[in-house]
């Protein structure tokens, strides 16, 4: 029991504190009910107040000390979970309000807090099965979002909303701590049962669990959560959350209820979603499979296209993260003044003022400086009277979580309007304070300088590539009124120039990069200066609006809204406009910033995106700038041997990459040789186009798998497919490993595995097996059947489709033993006595089939067994060839053994054949008494004197499917995963072309016993997805009903004769009519 203890002198000694181990002046101690010891009130966390102490001598309450609760260094929300699910066990309901009561306090005590929301989300690990199934139902919500992965261990709902929140899933353990907590100390708000229940759900299509099941799912780890949990998981974030439902069926049936803003109690309805959570599964789901969700994502905001920032690519290693940009912005934040003044629209025109602050960090780019609000503080509202604006639209109607940081700059901006010749704020510095002016001053003083000694090299550099208009005047950046009038030209370059570039502007076509943005593509500004840094680039957006006067005032956007941003004790505040600017009064500016490696070049892209018509901008145009003097090439950061890096163009890249598509690389390289226009121009080696090719190769394989690794070898390859395997991969079933060999893997889907249960299990059809080689890195052995339900327009014959398959390198009886007890086990509910199995004569093979499948029946291929006859007469024997002829006539000919009308006659022709080796040929004799005569009997005479199998079966189908998958992989042996990505793809397309038979398209067309099931594919198109997929079902289980007819004397069964001997159409019943020959009259 935990109580207040006093410390008297007698106590002291007989309980010291575990924490200080000594006597301590407070007087008043408390029992850790974990380990038994007395803890100092003053001793706990940073104190115990007397408040919480009284509330600490509640009796029933248990309180554990640090070492007791902290896991290291960190309160351990897990040990508090197992905490209150043990009192669960016990049985005791009153004692769980007394455990969540001291867990609450526990976490009260200890001040354990959840951390502010991050502004900075990692969007790289997409959940491919949510975005599959939103490309199939809701492919717009992939233009403003992604589904974040999650690990699906039953926290799932936890772990979106820590990442939406936090951009990581640790904190998932303390989210549902804190929701089991609300949710038991809040019994009326979530009980329906309670009479005081406030049903915040209002809809009784969503079902809930009764309120114990709903405590116990909320504190055991790894239980599942349901709409319930959501609104105890918005009030213990005191924030509205959305939940998004695909809308995969009917709006009224399934999406509606569950699409919906998840408001808790005391959360105030009228803010803003922080996270949306999607519903979705873990494993994609199959063609026409029933959605059934088991799984939450978060679905978070796509930086680009749509939000504030876009992202720009100007090479392949360049990855613009806002992270390193604003590590380097607090660094820049600690380190630099704390002067107040107005800043200028552009605030990265002020490069040199930066560096006057920032003198004396060597380690902090002028440029970034600029990129956070606190580098560069304004003056607050009520010193200026004025804001800014920005407007972002989502239909989740939840803020954008990187509003804050990524439009710093916006935030800035001076509120003085700007004039009609949109003169730039240079002039306009003076307002701010005296030591602010003395900066400006200086500024201005050494940009002088710079650019004096910078206009003697550039006339020497760019005075042979570009126009007197295209140099920057003082080494700066361009003013707004410059870039606008620049981007009214029609005249602009095709692409970024090489050579050196100092100091210069130009205009390009930037359409390709429109429409790469529309695709949700990054922008490309390739050129040949060298390597970029990745960290300090960013593309803001700013926003103007055209006032009556025709001046023009920078806003920010929010929430689709245009509003004025105050600031207030160091907070924000977004005030909307009164009234709101109408559409075409909207100057939408892009700007794209990067710093060469040598940071004293730096680069600036400026196109408009939205403008008014009398502005007459060119919108396909871009103005690229380059300040400073370019330092020279240096070694790419990769470089092995330290050469000079010079960026290939992107355009060159894309035409790579369809190259190398369709013919070898270095084909490919000549081609794009020849094709240059210059020496200078062109891939920079081969080996380049190799590397291109290799890249996209593994980028489509990961695109495909959704798993990322090597696949240098074995290793690889089994790694990757295991990690295929756990990520619910359609094909792969089963991963076997045995000591000391290679482990196995076995592909097969679940509509193979139905069609061999209705086709082949049934009798209908054989299933055969035939082992090939030299397809991938270990030996293929597929199954192979009729898909008797469709025919081939071409031939009028049944296709074939391949069943189960084995991947092996050992051919061993008990590898093989492997393949064949998965398949039992899988068929373990089926009646196999129908099933005919058949193959070569391969010895372990055939043992592992009769073993795993002893009731079935098993026959040989006859081609084998003449080929394996013929080889044991002319090497074995020695047999001349007129003989060995003589001998395979006798035994497989049309009258040979093998087509044997009846037993008597199969002994007796066994017996002449028996007699005339004894004859000749003596050493053959035991040959066919004891290998070939058993095996004639058991596996060919008696499966064909039962109907079981058509007279001399061969294994052609297998024979002809093994060539088809040499021609699926080009006569080129491939790794294990190429080969499981394109027996993926051929297997999910025979069976869309099977579906396709059933309304009359693709190269099948439905068979004569199943010509009932085709449909108009109008009709087709109008039902529903649930109504697709049973009718298919029905179609894939429909068996033609056969009787067999066994002979009185049971040594023959055929099948019962159909048409009765009657017309077809005939109705009535059969009579032996007379027929008459009419005479042919005489032609005269």
């Amino acid at each position: 029991m935990v109580r207040a203890r006093s410390c008297k002198s007698r106590y002291r000694k007989q309980y010291p504190c575990c924490i200080c181990s000594k006597d301590c002046e407070c007087t008043e101690s408390v029992l850790c009910f974990g380990c038994g010891k007395w803890v100092h009130s003053g001793c706990v966390g940073k104190g115990m107040s007397s408040e919480l102490t009284k509330q600490w001598a509640t009796r029933g309450l248990k309180f554990y000390c640090k070492f007791c609760c902290f896991d290291q260094e960190s309160f351990d929300c897990q040990q508090s979970l197992l905490r209150l699910e043990s009192t669960l066990k016990d049985g005791n309901t009153s004692q769980i309000t007394n455990t969540a009561t001291s867990e609450s306090l526990l976490l009260k005590t200890y001040d354990i807090k959840l951390p502010e929301q991050s502004n900075q989300i990692c969007l790289e690990n997409v959940d491919e099965v949510s975005a599959n199934i939103l490309r199939g139902f809701a492919p717009a919500v992939l233009e403003t979002r992604t589904p974040i992965e999650t690990i699906g261990d039953g926290n799932c709902l936890y772990r979106s909303v820590s990442t939406g929140l936090f951009g990581t899933q640790i904190y998932h353990h303390h989210l549902r701590l804190l929701t089991a907590l609300e949710i038991i100390s809040n019994k009326q708000q979530y009980d329906t049962s309670s009479k005081g229940y406030t049903d915040r759900i209002r809809d009784n299509r969503v079902v809930t669990s009764p309120y114990e099941q709903l405590v116990r799912n909320a504190i055991v780890i790894g239980a599942y959560s349901d709409m319930q949990h959501m609104y105890g998981l918005s009030a213990v974030i005191n924030k509205p959350l959305q939940s998004y439902y695909p809308p995969l069926v009917s709006s009224n049936y399934h999406t509606e209820p569950y699409h919906r803003k998840i408001v808790g109690r005391t959360v105030n309805e009228c803010e803003e979603a922080a996270v949306t959570i999607m519903w979705t599964m873990k494993v994609r789901p199959q063609p026409f499979a029933v959605f059934d969700p088991n799984h939450f994502v978060p679905l978070l905001r796509l930086h680009t296209p749509t939000s504030q920032f876009v992202d720009l690519d100007d090479s392949s290693d360049q990855d613009h993260t806002s992270n390193q940009r604003n590590a380097k912005n607090n660094k820049c934040n600690k380190e630099g003044t704390n002067q107040d003044y107005e800043t200028s629209i552009d605030p990265h025109n002020r490069d040199n003022s930066s560096q006057q602050h920032n003198k004396h960090s060597d380690t902090v780019d002028s440029t970034d400086a600029t990129y956070n609000n606190e580098s560069i503080k304004p003056k607050t509202a009520d010193e200026t009277g004025e804001s800014a604006e920005r407007t972002v639209t989502d239909i989740f109607g939840e803020s954008d979580p990187d509003e804050s940081s990524s439009n710093t700059h916006n935030s800035s901006l001076d509120q003085s309007v700007l004039s009609d010749n949109f003169s730039f704020f240079h002039n306009q510095r003076s307002n701010g304070s005296d030591e602010a002016k003395e900066n400006l001053e200086n500024e201005d003083n050494d940009s002088s300088d710079d650019a004096e000694k910078d206009d003697s090299l550039d006339e020497v550099s760019n005075s042979c590539m570009f126009q007197p208009e295209e140099q920057l005047r003082y080494g700066e950046f361009l003013n707004l009124e410059e870039l606008l009038n620049k981007l009214k030209s029609k005249d602009v370059r095709h692409g970024i120039p090489e050579g050196k570039k100092d100091n210069v502007c130009f205009t390009i076509d930037n359409s390709r990069n429109i429409a790469r943005r529309v695709n949700n593509l990054r922008s490309e500004f390739s050129d040949d200066c060298g390597v970029w840094i990745s960290s300090s680039g960013s593309t803001p957006k700013t926003y103007y609006v055209v006032q009556d006067d025709g001046k023009l005032k920078a806003v920010v956007c929010r929430q689709g809204i245009f509003c004025t941003e105050k600031q207030i004790n160091k907070k924000k505040e977004f005030i909307p406009v009164d009234p709101q600017p109408a559409d075409e009064k909207i100057v939408e500016i892009s700007r794209s910033y990067s710093t060469l490696k040598q940071q004293s070049y730096k680069k600036r892209v400026t196109w408009v995106g939205k403008a008014p018509p009398s502005f007459d901008i060119n919108f396909n145009a871009a103005v690229v700038e380059y300040k400073g003097k370019h330092p020279g090439f240096s070694a790419h950061g990769n470089s092995k041997k330290g050469s000079e890096f010079v960026r290939t163009p992107a355009l060159l890249f894309e035409e790579m990459g369809e190259l190398v598509k369709t013919m070898r690389p270095k084909n490919a390289y000549n081609k794009l040789l020849i094709n240059c226009s210059d020496e200078a121009t062109g891939p920079s080696a081969p080996r380049q186009i190799r590397d291109k090719k290799y890249r996209d190769k593994k980028k489509e394989i990961r695109n495909i798998t959704g798993v990322t690794g090597n696949r240098g070898n074995m290793a690889d390859n089994i790694q990757t497919i295991e990690n295929m395997m756990q990520k619910g991969h359609s094909l792969i079933k089963h991963v076997a490993h045995s000591p000391g060999k290679t482990p196995c893997v076995i592909l097969y889907t679940e509509e193979m595995m139905k069609d061999v249960v209705n086709l082949c299990c049934s009798g209908q059809t054989l299933l055969g097996f035939d082992k090939t080689f030299n397809i991938c890195d270990i030996h293929v052995t597929p199954s192979v059947f009729k898909q008797l339900s469709v025919t081939k327009i071409e031939t009028g014959e049944p296709p074939l489709f391949v069943g189960p398959m084995f991947l092996h390198d050992c051919s061993h009886f008990d590898t093989y033993s492997i393949f064949f007890s998965h398949l039992k086990t899988k068929l373990a509910d089926v009646d196999t006595s129908e099933l005919v199995i058949g193959s070569d004569q391969e010895g372990s093979l055939v043992k592992a089939i009769v073993k795993s499948f002893p009731e079935a029946t098993h026959v040989l291929c006859t081609r084998h067994l003449k080929l394996n006859l013929s080889e044991k007469m002319k090497n074995g024997v020695g047999m001349h060839r007129k003989d060995r002829l003589d001998i395979e006539q006798r035994i497989f000919g049309r009258n040979g053994i093998s087509n044997a009308d009846d037993s008597a006659v199969f002994e007796e022709k066994c017996e002449e054949v028996e007699e005339f080796c004894k004859e000749k040929f003596p050493s053959l004799k035991g040959y066919f008494s004891t290998v070939l005569k058993p095996v004639l009997k058991g596996k060919i005479y008696e499966p064909q004197n039962a109907g079981r199998i058509e007279r001399e079966w061969t294994n052609n189908n297998s024979e002809s499917y093994n060539h088809v998958l040499k021609i699926a992989v080009d006569w080129k042996p491939q790794s294990l995963v190429d080969f499981v990505i394109k027996m993926t793809d051929m297997v999910e397309a025979n069976y869309k072309d099977l579906r396709r038979a059933v309304i009359g398209r693709g190269p099948y067309t439905l068979a004569s016993t199943h010509e009932h099931f085709k449909i108009d594919r109008h009709v087709w198109a109008n039902k529903t997805l649930m109504e697709r997929y049973k009718y298919f079902a029905r179609f894939r289980r429909y068996r033609m009903k056969t009787k067999l007819v066994k002979s009185t004397d049971g040594r023959r069964v055929v099948n019962e004769a159909r048409s009765k001997g009657k017309k077809k159409g005939q109705r009535k019943r059969k009579l032996a009519d007379r027929t008459t020959t009419l005479k042919r009259q005489r032609v005269q």
